[in-house]
């Protein structure tokens, strides 16, 4: 199969690309590189994660709709998956028109595109932050009335809003994946469970929001590329015009104190941080129902906590990646 993967540079995307390109699919990676957080870490993730895997890579503008239109022209793909966008929820007000272009924009032209080219399968990102903090525990992809706490969750609920209303009648079957804190080797440096890697390690100082109860529904990337592929295959069975929303988390959340405790280490975890005031973008908690996903594709994410960290720490220790954890952190623009 022939498949599109935008924001192919970023955590998800590279991974995901991979993965696909490894099982036999011939996989284009598109990216905007945008300067959110340091474009050397995407271009490591070119480097090392897509060239190895001869994924095709090519740097566009999204929101750029005839030139998306060009590459659907020019590649003719079967699937399309919509990664991009402008992550995170601290960006502030003065700079949220970043959210405008990357997340509606952006999302906007390639739904357009793919809608008008006949694009068989088109599945993208959403978020567990369009769930806000009124929703009922544990999230279903049935929950009405959602009222997100931040700007960039209401866009991710305006693009399945959005897609919803194009999508039916048309030849395109879509889905979105709401998904829920990913982490893992070659993640985004903005993310708690990196910075805390990056402290735990002597390269820069964590500074904990809030009292550290906050829960986070922890996924692990691994996890993640291969539910999105069964979320693929299944998604080809369905009929044109066919929409729907799923999450994509495990249903078992762990506390920001729990996190501290398994990467620094209960004897630790107090030494030398910083504290400093809840921030009221940030939901209380995120805890996926899993009963769609197994429903779909008779699996939920696999991989503990525990097991993940190690495998992000091993990966944060290797000598390429230490020499430039600092600067990594260090480069995130809100």
């Amino acid at each position: 199969m022939k498949i599109i993967v935008t924001g192919g540079a970023g955590f998800i995307g590279s991974s995901l690309s991979k993965y696909l390109a490894m099982k036999g699919h011939e996989v284009l990676a598109l990216d905007s590189l945008t300067s959110y957080y340091s474009q050397s870490l995407k271009e490591q993730r070119i480097k090392s994660i897509l060239q190895p895997a001869n994924v095709s890579f090519q740097k566009i503008a999204l929101e750029d709709e005839k030139s998306f239109e060009g590459v659907i022209s020019n590649f003719s793909p079967e699937t399309v998956i919509h990664l991009a966008a402008q992550p995170g929820v601290r960006i502030p007000v003065a700079n949220s028109g970043i959210y405008v272009r990357d997340n509606l924009d952006a999302f906007s032209s390639v739904l357009i595109s793919v809608i008008k080219n006949e694009v068989p399968n088109f599945l993208f990102a959403s978020s567990s932050s369009v769930y806000g903090n009124n929703s009922k525990i544990p999230y279903s992809e049935e929950e009405l009335g959602l009222s997100p706490v931040s700007f960039y969750g209401a866009t991710k609920l305006c693009n399945e809003i959005l897609c919803r209303s194009l999508i039916a009648g048309s030849k395109t079957r879509a889905r979105a994946m709401r998904f829920f804190t990913v982490y893992g080797p070659w993640g985004r440096p903005d993310m708690a469970y990196f910075r805390l890697a990056g402290h735990k390690l002597g390269k820069t100082k964590f500074i904990l929001n809030g009292d550290g109860s906050t829960l986070r529904d922890f996924t692990y990337i691994d996890d993640v590329t291969r539910m999105i592929d069964g979320m693929m295959n299944d998604l080809g069975h369905r009929p044109s015009g066919f929409f729907d929303i799923t999450n994509i988390g495990g249903g078992q959340p762990r506390s920001m104190n729990e996190l501290i405790d398994v990467i620094i280490g209960k004897k630790d975890s107090s030494k030398s941080l910083s504290n400093t005031a809840t921030n009221p973008l940030d939901v209380n908690a995120t805890i996926a129902s899993t009963s769609y996903q197994e429903k779909l594709i008779a699996t939920i994410p696999e991989i503990p906590l525990e097991e993940g960290i190690s495998n992000f720490l091993n990966w944060a220790e290797t000598p390429e990646v230490l020499v430039n954890l600092k600067m990594w952190i260090d480069s995130v623009n809100p």
